[in-house]
């Protein structure tokens, strides 16, 4: 489930990036205590759906070395820095730094996307977006409209019957998901000493 794809405001980045012919972009989210093991699917595949590429690889992996106990019971997170890149040279950094009391639910920490001379900065808890220009330091804010889950499921489901869906197919999903979760098994068998034979998702 990557809503993000059906967002309009990355539609409208999308098409800025298509429109502006740029290839090559940079997309940052980092914060404190955003459950960096579960969210981080959802921020690859936005990159993978700016940038129409599928093809990753791992360029900085600095998970720490200890798993942290989830709001969700039996789950477990993971905090730390990953960077990736694709085969076009975009990258994307996520980094969970921990948890910092002023600032426990990150409710104003943008998913910031470079492109250029271009840079936007998307406040989704705040419902507002700020676009950069690096060359002459002028900026715009705009309010974004960011819908509820449960506002787009129905949108999904006639989408996907009637074959116009934006969401990714099991096969290009499976390529982003088997990067990150042999990534997580790795990380687990050899900073933490457990084998794992199977991945609970939530």
């Amino acid at each position: 489930n990557f809503p993000r794809r059906e967002y309009k405001i990355y539609n409208f980045i999308k098409n800025k990036l298509n429109f502006l012919k740029i290839k090559k972009i940079r997309i940052s989210y980092i914060g404190y205590n955003w459950n960096l093991a579960s969210n981080v699917f959802h921020l690859i595949d936005l990159t993978s759906f700016l940038t129409n590429n599928k093809k990753f690889s791992i360029k900085i992996n600095k998970l720490k070395d200890r798993a942290y106990l989830s709001s969700r019971k039996f789950f477990y997170e993971l905090k730390g820095k990953l960077v990736f890149e694709n085969n076009h040279g975009s990258t994307l950094v996520c980094e969970d730094i921990g948890y910092k009391k002023e600032n426990r639910l990150n409710q104003s920490q943008p998913i910031t996307i470079e492109a250029n001379n271009l840079v936007f900065k998307i406040y989704e808890n705040l419902h507002k977006l700020k676009i950069f220009k690096k060359n002459n330091h002028s900026f715009i804010t705009k309010k974004i409209r960011i819908p509820n889950q449960s506002q787009l499921t129905d949108q999904f489901m006639k989408k996907i019957i009637n074959k116009t869906s934006k969401l990714p197919t099991f096969k290009d999903s499976y390529y982003i998901h088997k990067l990150l979760l042999n990534t997580f098994a790795r990380h687990i068998k050899i900073k933490l000493n457990k084998n794992l034979n199977k991945v609970k998702i939530t």
